[in-house]
């Protein structure tokens, strides 16, 4: 329930980081805050910070997918619907192997800490990417804005 009711503004919420920040700056924070909610489970065991995840989870996860949306839109405006299907395909394989890596995780350890750990780390290397990404769109651009002489 928290979750769902962190996430019903979090598209409105996004659009307007983004439009301050820019998309990929904006989708590097989302995936932070969401990696600090993955990570909150696993330093403590009380009720408050554990809400606080799942708040922080919601606010991010549909934030995400709109982030990620609007930015593939931008990257390829000939045919965005074929990436975006690309990505959906992706996205549904993902939802069937990590939970059963999950799974399996959890019952290895006894714990889904670990899970959560790996998880973590999926997604800092996804903020990795974009920080690529985003180096590459400055070059591109600081490319593009000097004089044809120089």
């Amino acid at each position: 329930v928290i979750v769902g009711l962190a996430a019903t503004p979090s598209c409105f919420l996004w659009d307007k980081v983004a439009s301050n920040l820019g998309h990929v700056k904006a989708l590097i924070l989302a995936y932070v805050v969401q990696t600090f909610s993955l990570v909150l489970p696993i330093m403590t065991e009380g009720a408050a910070l554990n809400i606080l995840g799942a708040v922080l989870f919601g606010i991010t996860f549909v934030g995400i997918v709109s982030l990620t949306l609007t930015l593939v839109g931008l990257h390829f405006k000939d045919n965005p619907a074929k990436a975006m299907a690309r990505m959906t395909l992706s996205f549904g394989v993902a939802q069937i192997v990590a939970p059963a890596m999950a799974g399996a995780i959890a019952h290895a350890t006894g714990s889904y800490h670990w899970a959560l750990v790996v998880t973590a780390l999926v997604m800092l290397s996804g903020v990795g990417l974009l920080v690529l990404l985003m180096r590459e769109e400055n070059r591109t651009t600081t490319g593009q804005q000097k004089p044809s002489g120089i």
